[in-house]
C-alpha cells in the first residue's frame, strides 16, 4: 500500500517507507523528487535506514537555501545523533546577542512572544536554533527571556564536555521522538 501511494509526495508516506525498511522506494523517490523540502525528508529517511551521506549533503544545501527556517527540517538536523548536529546548530545561530532584560521589560509580553514565534521564519534559522539548543542543554522548553545568548553556545564550541553533553542530549531527544513523545 505505501509503494502505490510514493506518487501522492506525503511526508507520512515517506515515513512508512523508513519504518518498514524499504530500502528500494527511498532511492526511487529522491531521485524523482524535485521540491526541496520533501528531498530532505526523504533523505533523512535514507539517512535512518542506512546512514546514506546523501542527508548530510541535503542539509547543507537545506541550510545554504534557509529550508532550515522551518523548524520542522531543523529538527531533522537532530536525526544525525552526533557531533555533527551541534555544528550545524551552531554554524545557524543568530550573530549577535540580544538583551535578554528586552522581553522582561515588554509590555503585553505574552501577545509580543506569540507574534515573535509566528514571525521566527522570517529572521532565519537562527533564533530556532538557538531555542533548540537551550532546549538540548536543559532538557525542557526555555522561554526567549531566559534562553543563553548566542556567545554563550559560540564560546563553548569546541569544549569537550560541552559538546559531549550536547550530543547526549541529542540522542536523548531523537530517542524520545522515536517513541512518540
Amino acid at each position: 500500500m505505501i509503494r502505490r501511494n510514493l506518487k501522492c509526495k506525503r511526508v507520512h508516506i515517506i515515513d512508512g517507507t523508513w519504518v518498514l525498511g524499504d530500502l528500494e522506494a527511498i532511492p526511487l523517490m529522491f531521485g524523482a523528487e524535485s521540491n526541496e523540502s520533501l528531498r530532505l525528508t526523504i533523505a533523512g529517511a535514507l539517512w535512518k535506514l542506512n546512514k546514506d551521506p546523501v542527508f548530510m549533503e541535503s542539509l547543507i544545501r537545506a541550510k545554504d537555501s534557509s529550508l532550515l527556517r522551518v523548524y520542522a527540517h531543523l529538527l531533522q538536523v537532530l536525526w544525525l545523533n552526533d557531533e555533527r548536529a551541534i555544528d550545524l546548530l551552531l554554524d545557524l545561530l543568530p550573530p549577535e546577542d540580544h538583551d535578554p532584560r528586552h522581553w522582561a521589560m515588554m509590555p503585553f509580553r505574552k501577545p509580543a512572544l506569540r507574534m515573535l514565534g509566528e514571525h521566527q521564519e522570517s529572521r532565519g534559522a537562527g533564533p530556532w536554533a538557538l531555542s533548540l539548543l537551550n532546549y538540548l542543554e536543559a532538557g525542557h522548553h526555555v522561554p526567549p527571556d531566559g534562553q543563553h545568548p548566542p556567545s554563550y553556545y559560540q564560546a563553548q564550541r569546541k569544549d569537550p564536555v560541552f559538546r559531549e553533553t550536547m550530543v547526549r542530549a541529542v540522542q536523548k531527544t531523537v530517542s524520545e521522538m522515536h517513541q512518540g513523545r
